[in-house]
């Protein structure tokens, strides 16, 4: 859900102040009568942060303290008063957009996996069993392994292991009878494409 952030972090005192300001002036929107309040709080801190700061640029450094203390006044109200907009807005891009305060960066959905590298298959000591390894995909949740004997129909193919790392055992093979296999890495997006398919033949 898109929501809005304050953006009062890393400011000068001069931009502190007209960031604010400008935040206040589209807060004042009859849709947000339920912050009338607090603005006027706001409005009356950031004039009295205004003068305060003219003080201390006129060499008065002893408001440097009184003036610190506003601004973190301030920004505490303003940080409530973003709070009350996004609970308000409910991730209603028109209203978030009219508050004043920015938009944060919406986070990019996550790509599908990239595919799947070459498969390399041995046959182990055991009858009907195999090792399966394959150049895998760094950061996927997993692999899924498919095998099948008949490549007729894509509905042949049947899942045989999830493993997480880039190698895995199967067993139960058909023996004197060509087995293949496909690997795919899956990620939060889905599944990755599909690797080339390799085949072995175990005795």
């Amino acid at each position: 859900m898109q929501k809005v952030k304050t953006g009062l972090n890393g400011l000068n005192n001069t931009q502190f102040s007209l960031r604010v300001k400008a935040i206040e002036s589209k807060l004042s929107n009859a849709a947000f009568k339920g912050l009338t309040p607090v603005c006027s709080v706001v409005k009356a801190k950031i004039n009295e942060f205004d003068a305060l700061e003219q003080q201390i640029t006129a060499g008065m450094r002893s408001f440097i303290p009184q003036r610190n203390a506003m601004r973190k006044d301030i920004n505490a109200q303003v940080v409530r008063q973003c709070d009350w907009i996004n609970s308000f807005a409910g991730g209603d891009l028109s209203i978030l957009e009219m508050s004043g305060f920015e938009l944060t960066k919406k986070r990019q959905p996550l790509p599908l996996p990239g595919k799947v590298g070459k498969i390399t298959l041995t046959q182990s000591n055991t009858a009907g069993e195999v090792f399966v390894n394959f150049k895998g995909i760094p950061g996927c949740k997993f692999h899924k392994v498919q095998m099948c004997t008949d490549l007729s129909s894509e509905a042949n193919w049947q899942d045989v292991a999830l493993p997480s790392r880039h190698a895995c055992v199967v067993n139960g093979l058909t023996i004197a009878r060509y087995t293949y296999f496909r690997v795919c890495a899956v990620n939060t997006a889905g599944e990755g494409q599909w690797s080339d398919s390799a085949r072995i033949m175990v005795g």
